[in-house]
This record gives C-alpha cells, structure tokens and sequence, in this order.
C-alpha cells in the first residue's frame, strides 16, 4: 500500500530567501503553514525516485553573507611576488569540509615556488597551488598561505575555491512528516548535502 504524506519545511533563516515550490505542490499550504504536500488531494509521491519539490534562493551583494571570506595579498619584489592568502570563516555555525583553495601559480623561467607557510596542506601541479584544508569550523575558522613565486600581483587570480557541507547553507530544514491530511507521524531520516558550483574570487 502507497501512504500519501505531506512534510512540514521549517523556514529559520532570517535573510530574504526566495522559495518556490513545484506546480504540483499545495503552494498555499506551504505559504500558510510550511507543509509540503501535493496539491491533488490523495495523490502519492513518487516512489524510490528524486523529486524537487522545493527551490529556494539567496541574493546579496554583502560579503558578510558569504559563508568563507578569501583575502590575496599579492606583493611584487625583486625575485617574484611574495603571496599571502587567508580564509576566514564568516558563519561558525557552519562546518566547511574538504575546503580547496586553487590559485594559478606558473613556475615557468626557472623561478620556483617557495612555500614559507601553510594552515593545512598544499600541492602544486599543472600551474595550480591547491590549499586544502579538511575542516573549516569554529575551532579552526581562519589560516593562512604564505608563498614566493615568479609573476606580477594580477597573476594569481582567479581563486577558485571549492568545500562541502552536511546542512543547508540557508536554515531551511523538514521538520516532520505526517500522513496526508492527519496529525499522525511516519518515521523517516533526512539527508544533506551542500557543495560548492562555482565560488572564484576575481
């Protein structure tokens, strides 16, 4: 037997989110009480299949919204450009896994690359520098790079940067599931996971 269900969104975040829902989901129910149910009465989701039933959408043009903010302080000397990079973690309510910051570095006309300093690890192949870091969280919400290489101080842009999070970057959560049109609970577990599309630093 198919239970339909309906499953109730709790909205926490407090900045200007655009949420829509998808055409065949009650969007008056969720607009008035966050419950995610369809919108032909006794109709069932779909079985063992991913279904979007929800899209939501954050805009700013403050860089405090970010979640990790990147500062490249490129100097030129006489042997290249001494680099330093630091990431700072803006919200230490999140946890930022896998954290790889990529930064075009060309070792080309017999200069090296020196390393003086690295919060984590780095390799460099293929005219990348890639910092990773494993962790970015409240213990552990800032660190740097510091190197030398051959280049002008426009030469190590873009930055490309890349991680992973096990919870929304916007605090929208399921916070219960019932039969449809009931009170009563069904069991059932969630799963999150948040990465990065593109994230670069001009």
């Amino acid at each position: 037997a198919v239970v339909s269900t309906q499953s109730t969104g709790a909205n926490k975040d407090n900045r200007q989110v655009q949420i829509q829902t998808h055409p065949n989901i009650d969007k008056q129910a969720f607009l008035e009480a966050g419950i995610v149910r369809m919108k032909q009465a006794g109709r069932p989701f779909p079985l063992n299949t991913n279904v979007g039933v929800l899209k939501w959408r954050f805009q700013s043009n403050d860089s405090k919204d970010l979640p990790l903010v990147i500062n490249c302080w490129p100097s030129e000397s006489g042997r290249g450009c001494d680099v330093n990079i630091e990431y700072e973690l803006q919200d230490t309510s999140l946890e930022l896994y896998n954290v790889i910051i990529s930064i075009p570095v060309s070792t080309q006309g017999g200069v090296g690359l020196t390393v003086a300093q690295c919060d984590g690890s780095y390799d460099h192949s293929h005219g990348v520098l890639q910092w990773t870091v494993p962790l970015v969280d409240r213990s552990n919400s800032s660190g740097t790079l510091e190197f030398t290489a051959p280049g002008s101080a426009d030469s190590f842009y873009p930055v490309g940067v890349s991680f992973n999070m096990n919870s929304p970057f916007c605090d929208i959560r399921v916070s219960g599931v019932n039969a449809a049109g009931s009170d009563q609970s069904v069991p059932y577990t969630t799963e999150c996971t948040a990465f990065t599309e593109q994230y670069s630093i001009e």
